[in-house]
Parts: structure tokens; sequence; C-alpha cells
């Protein structure tokens, strides 16, 4: 025989004399469970074996906390009907010293609805800082992309693969790391958030930073590799102009090391200057002057022209336009030039053959030969120099009347200072 009864708040079995049977285990095992009272074997073996009567004390844990490994969780087990009262429950959790982030609402919610085990607080945790980043404010060119025509070629020319600044642009902006926002465990234990690592860039030649802002010191090319930035003011080319390169836009001097190849288009603002040679059908196009140390091979589709001078060993089958003069080394042939300056044909060849040849001012050659082509030198209208000297003669006197009126007045004032 045996009885349950509760006393105080706590729960009492009292056994007679005799082992309980294997059934009456089961019943206590049954009852208790259903009051969700947990047991283990060493507990029920010990009422089991007890001979004499005595009044066992059962005190179980009304209510249990468990808290998560990395205290960002609690949660409380209820084990007996009687706990299922919110001040017991945080009464516990202040015992448990949980004392963040506690769900008052979900608390009373799970206590009318007598569930046994359920989240009681929740932790905050940490947000890392962000890593600092850089934006770039001038778009990179993208690498090894041909574009497709509409017929659906491929496009082997124009590659823009150059990315060209103005003095002062701002080519990036380096956005800094931030800190972050520390935690707290339900246990009000502060959790250190991870501050952001800083962007990882060097500054290269020619340019600077200004407060956050990465800005180019000079006009020039671009380059951004492996993190550095730098701004070149000449395009280099350290080999042919080709389908490696394509054709060349630049606000700067070019200089390159090869050759111009078949087809292909170079155009400054600037100076071009051509180690190697130029090959057929190109075009060259500069704001200032032409160098080509190696000599133009022309075609139909060719022109050359510049704004001022332009230098070469030899000229061949080629269009020609120059702003300026032209020094050509050893000869001109089969070539349509128009100059707004003078020729200097001086080499120990020096010829010019089968050329059509158009001058502002003078041309200085050894030997003219062959062809029906014209030679036409323009030189200057003396009519045009009298006039222009004539004005200038003008603008003199009237300079000097001027000299003279502001030197009387200047003496007046003088006078009238002395006074």
């Amino acid at each position: 025989m045996y009885e349950l009864f509760e006393s105080g708040g706590k729960l009492y079995i009292r056994k007679g004399q005799g082992r309980l049977t294997q059934h009456e285990i089961v019943e206590i095992t049954q009852k208790l469970s259903a009051l969700g009272i947990r047991q283990n074997f060493n507990f029920l073996a010990s009422i089991a074996m007890k001979t004499e009567e005595y009044i066992e004390e059962i005190t179980p844990e009304d209510i249990t906390v468990y808290i998560s490994p990395d205290e960002m969780e609690a949660k409380v087990s209820i084990n007996v009907q009687w706990a299922f009262e919110f001040e017991k429950v945080i009464e516990k959790l202040k015992n448990a010293k949980v004392v963040y982030g506690i769900l008052e609402q979900e608390i009373k919610r799970n206590i009318e609805e007598r569930n046994n085990e359920f989240v009681v607080a929740c932790g905050k945790p940490p947000v890392n800082g962000e890593d600092g980043k850089i934006i770039m404010h001038v778009e990179l060119p993208k690498k090894n992309v041909r574009e497709l025509s509409k017929e659906g070629k491929v496009n082997l020319y124009d590659l823009d693969i150059f990315r060209f600044v103005k003095k002062d642009q701002v080519i990036a902006e380096v956005v800094p790391p931030t800190e972050g926002i520390d935690g707290m465990s339900v246990t009000g234990r502060v959790i250190k958030a991870k501050k952001g690592e800083k962007a990882v860039y060097i500054l290269g030649d020619n340019v600077y930073l200004d407060g956050n802002l990465i800005k180019a010191k000079t006009e020039g090319v671009l380059k951004f590799e492996n993190g550095k930035f730098s701004v070149d003011p000449i395009l280099f080319i350290p080999g042919d102009v080709d389908i490696s390169i394509g054709n060349i836009n630049s606000e700067v001097d070019v200089y390159i090391k090869g050759w111009v190849r078949a087809g292909f288009k170079v155009i400054s603002k600037k100076n071009i200057t051509v180690e190697g040679g130029v090959e057929k059908d190109c075009v060259l196009e500069a704001g200032e002057s032409i160098t080509v140390k190696g000599g133009i091979f022309g075609g139909e589709k060719s022109n050359i022209s510049c704004q001022k001078n332009l230098y070469a060993k030899f000229i061949q089958d080629a269009k020609i336009n120059v702003g300026g003069d032209i020094y050509v080394n050893e000869y001109i042939m089969n070539s349509d030039i128009k100059c707004e300056g003078s020729l200097f044909l001086s080499g120990e060849r020096g010829k010019l053959i089968n050329t059509e040849l158009c001058l502002k001012y003078a041309a200085y050659v050894k030997e003219i030969v062959g062809g029906k082509r014209r030679v036409k030198v323009e030189g200057f209208s003396r009519r045009e120099l009298i006039s222009i000297i004539k004005k200038l003669e003008e603008e003199k006197e009237k300079l000097k009347k001027i000299m003279v009126d502001l030197s009387i007045k200047i003496k007046e004032c003088v006078t009238k200072l002395v006074e």
C-alpha cells in the first residue's frame, strides 16, 4: 500500500510495510509523470526496497531553467502543475541570473496554455562591423571582352582597355570599416562585436588621398593593379598596336614601342610617338605632333594627320595632313600631302617621288623624281603682308599717343602732391 499527498507545496509518498509490487511502481510512475515530475531508476529502486513504514519526501525542481552554452537563450521546464505561475517563473529566472531579454508576454502565454517547456529569454547577438571597401568613381575597363557587331562578328579593333582621368579628378572613394554593435547574453554579459577590416589599397604614382577620396595628381592613364592606384601621364604601349591592344583614343601623349599594325587607329589629343613603323590602312590623328621612327606605309584607307609637326623616316602611299612642318629623312613616295608649314626632306636620299604636295611656305628637297603629280607652294601674299604691317604701324601710333597722355597726367599728380 502507498499514498501520494501534497503538503506545503511539496509532494510526499507514504508507504506501508512490505515491498511495492511491480504494478504499484508502474502506477506511481504514471501518476508522477502526469504531474510533470521526472523520475530516475535510483529513486524508484529506493521506494521498492523499503520494508518498513516511512514517509518519503519528493522535492523535485518545480521549475528548471536551462541556459544555452552561448548564453543567448534561456528555457524553462515546468515540472509540476502548481508551478504554472508567472511570478514563480520570474523568480527562477532571477535565481538563475537571467536578467536580459526576458519574454514576459511569451511566458504568460505559455503558462496559460500549460506548456511544459518554452523559451523565456533571448540574448541580443552582436552585429559585427562591416569591412571597409573601395567604391570606384571611374569605371574600370573589362579585360578580354570583345564586342559583337550587328552581324555577329567579333570586333577585333575596339577593345576600350584604357581609362583616362583629369587632374584632381576623383578616382575612387575609400569607405572606412564600421565598429559594429555589441550584443548581450541573457545573463547580462556583453558580447563584443568584431570590428570591420580596413580596405586594402596602395597609392602609387601621381595619385593622392583627399579625405576619403583618391584623386589624380595629373592628367593621364589610370592603372589599377593588385589594389594599387596610379596615373601615368603617358600612355605607354610596350609592344605593337594590334588585336591585343585595339584602337587607341587617348587624352594624353601616346608612346608605342613597337609598330602600329595594319588597319588600326591611334588618336591622341596630344603627341603620338611610334618607335617602329606604321603599316598600311592605319589612321593616326594627333592634337599636337606625330613621330614615326620606322616610317609610314600608307594605303587606300590610311590617314595621317596632326595639328603640329610630323617626323618620319619615310612616307610611302599615304595621305598626310599636317598643321605644322614635315620632317622626313629618306623619301616620300606615291603620297598626297597637305602641309600648313614647310617640308624638310633633308636625308642623304631626300627624294620626292610621284607625290602631290601642297605647302603653305617652302619645300626643301634634294630631288623631285618622275610622275605627273604637282608640287604647289602657296608662300605668302605681299599685299597681305603690307596690309598687316600697316595695321601694326597704326596700332603703334595709337599706343604712343596713350603713353604721352599718361605721362602728362602723372606729372600733374606729382605736382599736386608736392604743393
